[in-house]
């Protein structure tokens, strides 16, 4: 395999583990603007879940027990998609 070829492996199966890392990491702001009563029950994601039951609601120990859970899941696949990316490819992110 020539050394451009290996470089751009290399840059897909980084670029694949740092999307599954943020897989879960969507824009709360934009949704948060976007949201309204006719498409709440559809547009409602865990950051402006974690924002209206913690400031809204001010049940801040079940907001920070959400948000931790967010994070967890987004470094098990974090972590997953690595160590797959290092068997297939030889490359990680460390």
């Amino acid at each position: 395999m020539a050394a451009t070829e290996l470089r751009g492996v290399t840059g897909l199966w980084q670029r694949v583990a740092a999307f599954a890392g943020s897989l879960l990491a969507i824009g709360f702001e934009k949704v948060y603007l976007l949201q309204n009563p006719l498409n709440l029950s559809a547009s409602e994601i865990i950051p402006t879940y974690v924002y209206k039951i913690g400031l809204l609601n001010a049940n801040f120990s079940f907001a920070t027990a959400v948000g931790l859970f967010n994070s967890v899941i987004n470094m098990v696949l974090l972590v997953l998609v690595n160590s797959w990316a290092r068997r297939v490819s030889d490359v990680s992110l460390w």
